[in-house]
C-alpha cells in the first residue's frame, strides 16, 4: 500500500521543477519573473478598467432610458394639467355640459398617470422626488374637489352670487308687488274722477309710482356696475347710486305721508287705503332685503362667491402643480449632468490606467534591462577581457 506521503511526492517534484524556472538567481528565472510581473499587472489593471467600465455603461444605460421614461411621462402630465386649465376657463365663460366632463375627465387622466408616474424606480429611490411626485398627487385630488366645487356653483347663478337668492325671491317680486297695488288705486282713482281731492290723489300715486320706477332703474344700475359692465370708478359709481336710492325712499316716504293725511280724513277710496297700506309694508320688506345685499353690493370679493375660491384655492393649487412639475423637471436635468460627470470619471479612470500600465511595465523594461545589464552582460565582458588577456 502506497503512503500518502509517497502519493505526495511526484507533484512536489512537478512544483519544484517549475519553481526552477522562477528561480530569481538564473537569467531564465529573472526574464520569466519579469515577464510574468507584467503580465499579471496588465491582467488586472485590464481587469479593472473592464469592470468599472461595463458597469458605469450599463449605469448609464438604464438611467439614461429611465429618464427618457420620466421626461415622456412629465410631457405627459404637463400637456394633461394645460387641458384641465383650458377646459376649466371655457367652462367659466360659458358652462356647459360638455366643457364640464372634459375638465372631470383631464384631471381624471392626470390623476391616474401622476400614481403610474410616482411608483417607478427615480423616485422611489430618492426622498426628494418621492415627497415632490406624493405632493404633486395629493394636490391634484384637491385641486379636483375644488373644481368640483365650483362648477357646480358655477351652473347656478343663485349659488354663485349670495345676492341672487334676495333678488329673485324678495326684491323682484315685491317690487312687481308694489307696481300692481299702485295701478289698482290709479284705476280706483280714475272711478272716482268726480270725487273731490281724487285729482291730487291720483297725482300722489302716479308720483309714487314715477319715485319707485326711478329707484328699480337706479339699483339695477347699482347691480350692473357691481357686475363691471360700465368702466370708471366702480366704487365712486356704488355709492353715487346708492344715494340716488335714499333720495327715491325719502321722496317716497314723504309721498305715503300725504296720503296718510288723506286717509286720515276718509278722503281714500277703499282700494286706495288699502294700497297705501299695503306700499307701506311692500316698501319696508323690499328696503330690508335691499339692506341684506348691501354688504355683497359694496365688496367686489363678498359680490360672487367663486371668485373667492378661485384666488384663494383654485389658481395656488395650479401654481403648486405647475412647481412640482418645473421641480422634477429640473432634478431631472441635474441627475443628467450628475450622470455625464460619472461618465466622465469613468472615462478618465480607464486612461488613467491604460496611462499606468504603460508606466509599470516601462519601469519594469527598464529594471530588468538594468538588472541584465550589471548581472549578465558586464560580468561577462569583464570575464572576457580577463581571458583574453
Amino acid at each position: 500500500m502506497t503512503s500518502p506521503d509517497s502519493a505526495d511526492k511526484p507533484l512536489l517534484r512537478v512544483w519544484f521543477k517549475v519553481m526552477k524556472f522562477f528561480y530569481i538567481r538564473t537569467i531564465l528565472g529573472r526574464l520569466l519573473f519579469s515577464s510574468s510581473l507584467i503580465v499579471v499587472t496588465s491582467l488586472i489593471i485590464t481587469w479593472a478598467a473592464h469592470s468599472e467600465f461595463s458597469t458605469s455603461s450599463k449605469l448609464s444605460t438604464n438611467q439614461l432610458a429611465e429618464r427618457i421614461k420620466i421626461n415622456s411621462d412629465m410631457v405627459k402630465l404637463q400637456n394633461l394639467l394645460w387641458a384641465i386649465e383650458t377646459n376649466f376657463q371655457s367652462y367659466m365663460l360659458t358652462p356647459e355640459t360638455e366643457l364640464h366632463d372634459k375638465t372631470l375627465q383631464s384631471i381624471d387622466a392626470l390623476i391616474e398617470q401622476i400614481n403610474l408616474t410616482r411608483h417607478q424606480q427615480w423616485f422611489r429611490v430618492n426622498k426628494n422626488n418621492l415627497k415632490t411626485i406624493n405632493n404633486f398627487y395629493s394636490d391634484t385630488r384637491l385641486l379636483k374637489s375644488s373644481l368640483k366645487n365650483i362648477m357646480k356653483m358655477r351652473a347656478d347663478p343663485l349659488l354663485v352670487f349670495p345676492a341672487m337668492p334676495h333678488l329673485v325671491n324678495t326684491l323682484n317680486p315685491t317690487s312687481q308687488r308694489i307696481t300692481n297695488a299702485i295701478s289698482l288705486a290709479l284705476a280706483e282713482a280714475e272711478e272716482m274722477h268726480d270725487e273731490p281731492d281724487q285729482a291730487e290723489i291720483s297725482e300722489l300715486f302716479q308720483t309714487i309710482r314715477f319715485n319707485w320706477v326711478q329707484k328699480i332703474s337706479t339699483f339695477r344700475l347699482l347691480t350692473t356696475t357691481r357686475v363691471g359692465i360700465f368702466t370708471g370708478n366702480v366704487q365712486e359709481a356704488i355709492n353715487s347710486t346708492r344715494n340716488d336710492i335714499s333720495i327715491y325712499s325719502s321722496q317716497i316716504e314723504s309721498l305715503l305721508e300725504k296720503l296718510n293725511q288723506f286717509d286720515k280724513n276718509e278722503q281714500l277710496g277703499f282700494q286706495q287705503s288699502d294700497t297705501r297700506i299695503e306700499l307701506l309694508e311692500l316698501i319696508k320688506i323690499w328696503d330690508s332685503s335691499y339692506e341684506k345685499i348691501l354688504p355683497f353690493l359694496a365688496d367686489f370679493n363678498s359680490w360672487r362667491k367663486d371668485t373667492a375660491i378661485l384666488s384663494n384655492e383654485i389658481t395656488p393649487l395650479f401654481l403648486k402643480l405647475w412647481d412640482h412639475i418645473q421641480t422634477v423637471n429640473k432634478n431631472l436635468e441635474q441627475h443628467a449632468i450628475q450622470d455625464i460627470d460619472s461618465t466622465k470619471n469613468t472615462y478618465n479612470l480607464i486612461s488613467n490606467s491604460l496611462w499606468s500600465l504603460v508606466v509599470i511595465i516601462i519601469l519594469i523594461m527598464t529594471v530588468s534591462t538594468l538588472l541584465f545589464d550589471y548581472q549578465i552582460r558586464r560580468p561577462i565582458i569583464r570575464i572576457a577581457r580577463a581571458l583574453k588577456a
